[in-house]
């Protein structure tokens, strides 16, 4: 497996109007990373807002680092997101999420957010925020491995 594209409903069709979507937390790039480490293109809708079980970006950025010690490192170079959140992106939140993208995916290339039909364009400025300083996380880790 090389490409994963995870489809999504972005509304909930009137037949069921009661149904509560859940989109798949942050945690969920953890878990791919470390389960389908020959990946190396991902689409992806997720709520990275949503940290269950009393996980912190903190925590999972540790566990990464931790996990890159036991096997291979991911081959994910393309990463498209389709951002489910509904609550603003914290100051914090813009490099932590850059540090835990790094962690699990050191050879990553790029950041994009997904194409698709009426996607709301709101997080867009925040994920290149984060792309950003992915960018300048990933050239620091080269530099100080090249030392």
């Amino acid at each position: 497996l090389r490409t994963l594209i995870v489809p999504c409903r972005q509304s909930t069709p009137p037949q069921y109007s009661d149904y509560q979507a859940g989109h798949p937390p942050v945690s969920l790039l953890a878990y791919i990373a470390k389960t389908t480490p020959e990946l190396t293109r991902l689409s992806v809708a997720l709520d990275s807002s949503a940290l269950p079980d009393k996980e912190t970006l903190k925590s999972l950025i540790d566990a990464a680092w931790d996990h890159h010690t036991d096997t291979a490192a991911s081959k994910l170079q393309y990463l498209e997101i389709l951002e489910m959140r509904s609550a603003a992106f914290a100051a914090r939140e813009y490099g932590e999420l850059a540090r835990l993208l790094d962690a699990l995916f050191p050879r990553l290339v790029s950041i994009t957010m997904a194409e698709v039909p009426n996607r709301p364009k709101k997080w867009d400025e925040a994920w290149d925020l984060v792309e950003e300083n992915r960018k300048m996380h990933q050239e620091l880790r080269l530099r100080r491995s090249k030392q």
